[in-house]
């Protein structure tokens, strides 16, 4: 079974910390009808690292909370099937 954002960050409470990772690419770079996308993105995984609730990241960004969890394994987990 995969490993999911939440055990990975159980693993490694470092990864929490979003200056422990490496450095994130310049949005400049991003093709303008992405840029918005990536850096909603971004916004999602700062803020579920902050400790708020899925529910409310999700309704801020406008996106479901089932998408913020994909972000989550995307980025933290083994998500096989992203």
């Amino acid at each position: 079974m995969p490993m999911t954002w939440r055990a990975r960050l159980e693993q490694n409470p470092r990864l929490g910390d979003l200056s422990a990772w490496p450095s994130s690419l310049d949005p400049t770079l991003i093709p303008k009808a992405r840029r918005k996308a990536y850096l909603r993105n971004v916004r999602v995984v700062r803020k579920v690292l902050t400790g708020e609730k899925l529910a409310k990241v999700a309704k801020d960004v406008g996106v479901s909370s089932g998408r913020v969890t994909q972000l989550m394994n995307r980025c933290l987990g083994q998500c096989h099937r992203c």
